[in-house]
């Protein structure tokens, strides 16, 4: 089995004591996403039958943990002067890393040495017990092979153990960073609990770095250590340029809160923080004690990249699965859309949901209900194909990073499943920095330019209307509301001027966003009745264009001195108010159509007028204000 995003490999050979006896024992921890081939070929002075050893596995399925090899017990099989040489090979799509064990027979005991090598390199063999490490590359993949011995202080045989390092998890491109329009958002459980779990200080301190420069934000859930986030985990995240961040979810630090403990939600951002808001859920199981410790809820900041408006919301909801569990994440769904709602956020902004929602595809009618409160964009996946370390369970994806069918479109969206484990020293003998598996998510929006055009044309007269976007998309020209035939194009052109071509143009843009179709493994769960397409329209008012015949004829010359007018509002759909400055009154308006016909005449006697135009017909209009000493002359588009 192949998968798209590849790891890491931990390859540990273990020389155990056995039960009264010295058992060695090579194990694969495989942590990547590949499955690799196993053989194991063996040398020496010292011929071996089957039944001294154990072949125990010939395939090592990806990020399988510590699936046990070979065994071998070297004290009850070698004499003084016996060599045993095991050379396990670990194979993928051509590339192949030999991780080696020798076993000497002296007078004293079993000696073992150790080496390891590649296509790249070839070590000799060690036994002082330091870490040693080369490079190679496995599938196209730039890898590190370190390993180093362990004392075994049960009968003072050593352990090895072998890591085939990928050297980058992910990587996210420049041009995404530099994009106002494109985001990428990470959702991660980092299981940060008092008591629960320990390793704080190597597990917060050290993941930051392993980001891709150009993450965008970061949605942490089971940050609920205080002491893990003000002292490893925020420092190392401003380290790694997330200088923004939101207060914990819930924060016991601040008047009022009166929980034992935070909501472990937190959004850090290397893009400006404007607001910031949350929601604690109302309910929570009382068969579920953490759960109701845990204080779970939303965290939502606006985010302002490079000025694109971004919503982020955080959540960690309802864990368990018993029937009162379930029943409280569907209110939970709920309540998540009541508090998005409730902020009134405009539906031409992105908005983002990410968390660890405790809730996937497998999880049938629960899942629908989550898809129905909250009508999330799911994106389509690539990666892994479970976002926990429960090994093997396709389509357990319980971490998510979705958009909102309710909010802006996007053009392209994904999300991966990628993990995170580390060879550093200090995470050698921990690996992984969670039980939970990391979400990304891609979301790239249209951006729609153009100039507004507000202008008169004479007759037989040409004009161009353009708009633009950084994506492929769909487009009808209208005019006055009514489609014009043919025009689908990024430009319409009227080529010689007619009456008809009077009125306002718009540009109606389609946005559709297919997705379903791709091959990975969880398309079928997250898309099971196939691909597809997602498509919203927004409409752009692009020109309004006045007909002039004759040419210049009938219009009258603005005369304006310093004196104020206000026409409002415009467009206008035939109500408008007219605010007169310092003019004296009584004066005289009168509005002309655009080609230059008077169509009505009033006489002003109050500053503030109210007027209603409404048995007009939709277009350009100019209005004259007049007085005896000058004349002021405003457009106005009704429509």
């Amino acid at each position: 089995m192949q998968h798209p995003f590849r790891n890491i490999l931990f390859f540990v050979l273990l020389v155990n004591s056995g039960f009264g006896y010295a058992q060695s024992t090579v194990y694969i921890q495989n942590n990547t996403d590949l499955d690799f081939d196993i053989s194991v070929s063996i040398s020496g002075n010292k011929t071996i039958t089957g039944n001294q050893w154990s072949a125990l596995e010939t395939i090592s399925t990806a990020w399988e943990n510590k699936a046990a090899i070979i065994d071998f017990d070297p004290d009850t099989v070698l004499v003084n002067g016996d060599t045993v040489v095991f050379d396990i090979s670990a194979s993928f799509s051509g590339d192949t890393v030999h991780l080696m064990a020798m076993f000497i027979g002296p007078s004293l005991g079993v000696n073992l040495q150790y080496a390891a090598s590649a296509s790249s390199f070839n070590h000799p063999w060690y036994s002082d017990g330091i870490f040693h490490e080369g490079q190679t590359t496995m599938d196209t993949t730039s890898c590190t092979i370190k390993y180093k011995r362990e004392l075994d202080t049960l009968d003072n045989d050593d352990n090895i153990v072998f890591a085939i390092h990928k050297n980058f998890v992910y990587s996210i491109l420049s041009s995404d960073f530099n994009d106002p329009n494109t985001i990428n958002v990470m959702s991660y459980n980092v299981k940060l609990m008092p008591i629960i779990t320990g390793d704080f200080f190597e597990r917060a301190s050290l993941l930051p770095a392993l980001f891709s420069q150009n993450q965008d934000v970061v949605i942490f859930q089971e940050v609920f250590s205080d002491s893990a986030r003000w002292s490893y985990l925020t420092p190392a995240m401003q380290a790694a340029g997330f200088a923004n961040y939101t207060l914990i979810l819930n924060d016991t630090a601040l008047p009022g809160v009166t929980s034992l403990t935070n909501g472990g939600v937190i959004i850090y951002s290397k893009w400006p923080i404007v607001s910031e808001a949350e929601y604690r859920y109302n309910n929570c199981s009382d068969f579920n004690a953490q759960d109701c410790f845990a204080t779970k809820g939303i965290k939502y900041a606006e985010i302002d990249k490079l000025g694109k408006t971004y919503h982020i919301f955080g959540t960690h909801m309802e864990a368990g699965g018993s029937a009162l569990d379930v029943q409280i994440r569907i209110e939970q769904y709920g309540e998540m859309w009541n508090f998005i709602d409730s902020l009134n956020l405009p539906d031409t902004e992105a908005v983002i949901i990410g968390g660890d929602l405790n809730t996937g595809p497998k999880d049938g009618s629960e899942y629908t209900a989550l898809k129905a409160a909250l009508l999330p964009l799911i994106p389509d996946h690539i990666g892994y194909f479970e976002s926990t370390f429960s090994y093997a369970d396709t389509g357990n994806v319980i971490d998510h990073v979705w958009g909102s069918m309710r909010h802006l479109l996007p053009a392209e969206a994904y999300n991966s499943i990628i993990t995170f484990r580390g060879i550093d020293s200090l995470m050698w003998d921990i690996a992984d920095f969670s039980d939970h598996r990391t979400c990304l998510g891609r979301f790239s929006y249209p951006e729609i330019t153009f100039n507004t055009i507000d202008t008169n044309l004479c007759l037989m007269d040409a004009l161009t209307m353009s708009i633009a976007s950084n994506f492929s998309l769909s487009y009808q020209w209208k005019l006055n509301g009514s489609a014009i035939t043919g025009a689908n194009a990024t430009s319409y052109s009227i080529i010689s001027a007619t009456s008809g071509d009077n009125g306002v143009y718009d540009c109606s843009v389609t946005t559709d966003l297919f997705l379903g179709a791709s091959s990975q493994v969880l398309t079928q769960w997250f898309f099971p009745n196939g691909p597809e397409t997602f498509s919203k329209i927004r409409t752009y008012n692009v020109a309004n264009v006045g007909i002039q015949d004759p040419c210049g004829v009938g219009l009258p010359e603005a005369l304006s001195g310093d004196q104020e007018i206000r026409i409002y509002p415009t467009p206008s759909n035939g109500y408008i108010t007219l605010e007169i400055g310092e003019l004296r009154l009584p004066l005289t308006i009168e509005m002309y159509n655009s080609i230059g016909q008077l169509e009505k005449r009033a006489e002003i006697v109050n500053y503030t007028t109210q007027i209603n135009l409404g048995d007009s017909s939709p277009g350009l209009y100019y209005i004259w204000v007049k007085t005896a000493e000058f004349s002021v002359s405003e457009k106005l588009i009704i429509y």
